[in-house]
């Protein structure tokens, strides 16, 4: 039994971006060192590679997990981007 499905991926998703959205600025964040962002990165990886695995069977859901998730990696980057430039 898969505990990933597309349904609760898009929830981490979710729960990641809010999270991310919501933490305070660390100590260290004038270094451009951005562990948070970077771990969030990673784990959206790891929901899109996921995704990849799951059978084609969802009625369209899945590819449309993928590309959600392939946006949260993208806004996630150009936060990271914006951060570091400000």
């Amino acid at each position: 039994m898969s505990f990933a499905t597309p349904t609760r991926v898009l929830a981490l998703a979710a729960v990641l971006g809010t999270a991310i959205a919501i933490q305070p600025a660390p100590s260290f964040a004038g270094n451009n060192q951005q562990v948070f962002m970077e771990r969030a990165i990673q784990h959206l990886l790891e929901a899109r590679r996921e995704l990849e695995k799951a059978s084609r069977n969802k009625g369209g859901h899945r590819v449309k997990a993928i590309q959600l998730t392939d946006m949260a990696i993208d806004e996630v980057k150009r936060g990271m981007r914006f951060a570091k430039n400000h």
